[in-house]
């Protein structure tokens, strides 16, 4: 694994890396993580393929501006980060609001994402309230969160036993602890990402029409849905899959809106599957 930093009109975003040669594959976590959390994912990929998974703003050791979380950012971020490494037509996935950006960024640039692997993406329709005019519990969550802890494994015996956490792999969890915190000072360890800044993400989520998003991509798609997600349900999956040029959805069983934190085996089987059978229509 490499740690690295890529400078995108002043600021220095953070990446990870696996994998020295083979296709590209770019890894988008969802709110409140960061890039390492795709550990297993990135480690099976990085056998035969180049891994990068980014830390988004306002994550990981990426910048953390006090204001400006508005979801197309994110997209546009995506879309700096692959042209600044000189990237194009990769392999996007991501999950929930990192699914969400790698739709954004391969609407406005077909020419970067070859492929996209959409994972419980959080769509809004046109219409839904506007940020901030009613209380969301997401966000108010977030702004109470504790952020800083007496050490890694306090944290780790904590969250092993409360929801959303108590259904990841272990070491899932641990690859979110162990890089998703800092020491401070005096020896106690704090989260990355501040509660303030997860919790203006998930106010500001209301204002882009993901479906109207997805009508734009073109790129072939697999949307990978959790069998017992509330945040992407059958309904929603139904009409992303109308919406799509070139979609195909999968289903996981026995797992909820943390898929790749619940089954990265079945994750990374699925994203093979994916691109082995788009080799194939290729080769034909």
């Amino acid at each position: 694994m490499r740690s690295r930093y890529v400078a995108l009109d002043g600021d220095r975003f953070h990446y990870f890396g696996w994998g020295e040669s083979g296709p590209t594959v770019v890894l988008v976590h969802a709110t409140g993580f960061h890039g390492y959390v795709w550990k297993p994912i990135a480690q099976g990929f990085g056998r035969d393929h180049r891994v990068l998974a980014l830390d988004q703003r306002g994550h990981g050791n990426s910048p953390k501006p006090q204001h400006g979380y508005t979801w197309d950012v994110f997209g546009t971020d995506l879309s700096r980060f692959l042209t600044a490494l000189k990237l194009s037509r990769v392999t996007a996935v991501g999950h929930s609001a990192g699914a969400t950006a790698i739709a954004l960024c391969a609407a406005a640039h077909p020419e970067l994402i070859a492929r996209a692997v959409l994972i419980d993406p959080v769509l809004f329709p046109r219409g839904t309230n506007a940020a901030g005019a009613t209380p969301n519990p997401l966000a108010q969550r977030a702004r109470k969160r504790r952020m800083v802890w007496e050490s890694r494994t306090a944290l780790f015996q904590s969250y092993r036993v409360r929801p959303p956490f108590e259904t990841w792999t272990e070491d899932v969890l641990r690859a979110y602890i162990e890089k998703g915190t800092r020491r401070r000072a005096e020896g106690h360890i704090e989260l990355k990402c501040p509660g303030s800044i997860e919790a203006q993400i998930y106010e500001m989520a209301p204002q882009l029409d993901g479906f109207e998003v997805l009508s734009h991509v073109d790129a072939p798609t697999l949307l990978i849905r959790g069998a017992e997600s509330a945040t992407f349900p059958e309904g929603s999956a139904a009409r992303a899959l109308s919406l799509l040029r070139h979609g195909s959805l999968q289903v996981i069983a026995d797992t909820t809106h943390f898929v790749p934190m619940e089954r990265p085996d079945a994750v990374e089987h699925a994203v093979r599957a994916f691109l082995d059978a788009g080799e194939g229509q290729r080769g034909r």
